[in-house]
């Protein structure tokens, strides 16, 4: 594996926000930035940024309130504007002016976003499981689920921490992983705390802005997704993904001639990034950045 560094910034408000710098074949190759999901954290990154590092710099970036980054004592914060602002914060501390992103869900609505009003940032994007318009029954499903409620699980073990994110993925999202797979999962999801159980790695109030009633309402992103219009892109689609339809992948390639798509068979919202059609669709786009 390769190895990578840990290293801090400090955000405009004084969080010190964390990411892994794989540093890559030499120091003058190109860069990508990674970008998690919503309630994920660098690990959903191990195994590609580890890939991908072979050919970039990869800086696999974690959120505010996530894994190795200070949680926000104003949970009004958590919201995609304030993490924009901290990522042009963490390019700029690194020096870099234009970088290709890839973002998970949030991550990938982040870029989108980013695009809107600092184009010049993204060389090109790739985007897991996200696009021009959400579906309202991935929505509601992440609304219901225990995201922030760790009351409803009450977790004594690594057992336990398997079979909770059974739950709370209601296995339809990965129908296909083995035990091992599942155990990889948890382990990425959750860390020990001071005595041996396994918790949650984010900060629960993370949820608490998306969980708003109207969140729902606000499916339409075409208004981001538009930013990339002459941006190269890549969008990967998980196959039975309940958050990103066959209409909204079709409208994105028409919108954007630029736009590629892979669907990645037999997972839902969102692909792992570790399986082979997703590690050969991303190799694939990324040739020509190399």
């Amino acid at each position: 594996m390769t190895q990578y560094t840990d290293q801090t910034y400090k955000s405009n408000d004084g969080l010190n926000l964390h990411y892994r710098d794989y540093s890559g074949p030499s120091s003058d190759a190109p860069v990508i930035i990674t970008i998690p999901g919503l309630s994920r954290n660098a690990n959903d990154f191990n195994e590609i940024a580890d890939h991908l590092s072979k050919r970039f710099r990869v800086i696999s970036f974690e959120l505010r309130g996530r894994g190795e980054s200070d949680w926000d004592p104003e949970p009004e914060n958590y919201t995609p504007t304030v993490y924009m602002e901290d990522i042009i914060g963490l390019l700029s501390h690194l020096g870099l002016s234009q970088v290709i992103f890839f973002g998970t869900s949030l991550g990938g609505l982040i870029t989108m976003a980013l695009s809107t009003i600092q184009p010049d940032l993204i060389r090109a994007a790739i985007l897991n499981d996200i696009g021009g318009k959400l579906e309202t029954t991935g929505i509601e499903r992440i609304q219901r689920s225990m995201l922030g409620d760790e009351t409803r699980a009450p977790i004594k073990n690594w057992p336990d921490a398997i079979t909770m994110l059974k739950f709370f993925l209601q296995e339809h999202v990965y129908p296909n992983n083995s035990e091992a797979d599942w155990e990889t999962l948890a382990h990425k999801t959750y860390k020990e705390n001071s005595i041996g159980i396994p918790v949650l790695n984010y900060d629960p109030a993370i949820g608490q802005n998306f969980q708003k009633p109207d969140t729902a309402s606000g499916t339409d992103m075409w208004h981001l997704f538009d930013g990339l219009k002459d941006t190269p892109t890549l969008v990967l689609r998980g196959g039975i993904s309940d958050f990103l339809s066959h209409e909204t992948i079709r409208e994105m390639t028409r919108r954007n001639p630029n736009c590629v798509a892979q669907t990645v068979a037999g997972v839902g919202h969102a692909p792992a990034l570790t399986e082979s059609d997703a590690v050969s669709a991303i190799d694939s786009f990324l040739d020509s950045f190399a």
